[in-house]
């Protein structure tokens, strides 16, 4: 990841207002979180975590200031608060990646998402009963 992380920093300097390439870091830091190269009994585990987060978060929400319809983006948001298990917002962002019908290859994916968190939340109440 490091490696890939280095070659889209260099490019994001020497092109700042491209929004593919903050979303591709974004993907790749959204991957890191989780499969974290630090063991979760380190010291350092929740400011490692921390840190990673933000920067994820950050790199998506300048992609899609720059391009508010970057489909990646939208949907790495909605992958980002799913990660944190922020189902609401979660399911926000999958339901406004629908929104963009014509040329959109993720609606399956993002309608799959819906059905995983509606039953995940469907579980949760049937366990509380």
């Amino acid at each position: 990841y490091d490696e890939a992380i280095n070659l889209l920093n260099n490019e994001i300097k020497k092109y700042p207002n491209d929004s593919y390439l903050y979303a591709w870091r974004a993907q790749d830091r959204l991957c890191q979180a989780r499969i974290s190269p630090i063991g979760e009994n380190s010291p350092n585990f929740s400011l490692y975590k921390a840190q990673l987060r933000k920067s994820i978060i950050a790199d998506i929400d300048r992609s899609l200031e720059i391009q508010p319809d970057n489909l990646l983006s939208i949907l790495l948001k909605a992958q980002y608060y799913d990660m944190l298990h922020d189902y609401d917002n979660a399911k926000k962002y999958y339901n406004k990646l629908i929104s963009f019908k014509k040329n959109n290859p993720f609606i399956p994916l993002a309608q799959e998402f819906i059905n995983a968190i509606n039953n995940h939340k469907k579980n949760k109440l049937n366990q509380l009963r």
